[in-house]
């Protein structure tokens, strides 16, 4: 009976320890996989597709596929015409939307490498010479840009986006003293 006794106590003893224990440990030494999974920009976290219901999202190529440009020229099979016309501003509302489609709130900036007017510029137009060729702006309010000339989200063009929103994008082509084909933009990165 003693021996029950003793075997008991220690298995109570055992049970407290467990539960009164610090915590403490010296190391872990453990195994585990990271899985990324990439996939075509219409359908990443920070989605990158044409504008919902715009029919300027025509203009948008590869975004299911792949990575996501603005085509304006022959190649692109769902437009017409073979590019903007020469000595000229083309205004595109509405383009392309960039959707957060995360777990938290993001700021969203982009550089894109940008040819400058070699002009000359007419006097109504309200830019000039040397000025960016292609300019992006929010949705359809040209008055409201998104400056691409640096990687900054702390100033006023990068686009704040929360769970869930999305931001369409429209652009502008000022293709004054261009030659054919010379006025062209890359996609955002």
């Amino acid at each position: 009976m003693k021996r029950r006794k003793l075997l008991a106590g220690l298995g109570g003893l055992a049970g407290a320890s467990g539960i009164v224990g610090s915590g403490a440990f010296t190391s872990v030494g453990a195994d585990r996989g990271v899985g990324v999974r990439t996939t075509g920009d219409a359908g990443a976290l920070l989605r990158l597709a044409p504008c919902d219901g715009s029919p300027n999202g025509d203009y948008v190529t590869g975004a299911a596929s792949g990575t996501m440009a603005l085509d304006t020229s022959s190649s692109n099979g769902k437009v017409g015409g073979a590019g903007v016309n020469l000595r000229a501003l083309s205004v595109f509302h509405n383009i392309f939307e960039i959707c957060n489609e995360g777990t938290q709130p993001v700021c969203v900036d982009f550089e894109v490498d940008v040819p400058e007017i070699p002009g000359p510029v007419p006097d109504r137009c309200d830019f000039e010479t040397g000025d960016p060729a292609v300019v992006f702006y929010r949705a359809d309010d040209r008055d409201t840009p998104v400056t691409v000339d640096q990687l900054d989200t702390d100033r006023p063009g990068a686009i704040a986006l929360g769970v869930g929103e999305c931001q369409c994008v429209g652009f502008e082509v000022r293709a004054f003293g261009s030659a054919p084909e010379r006025t062209s933009s890359r996609t955002p990165t």
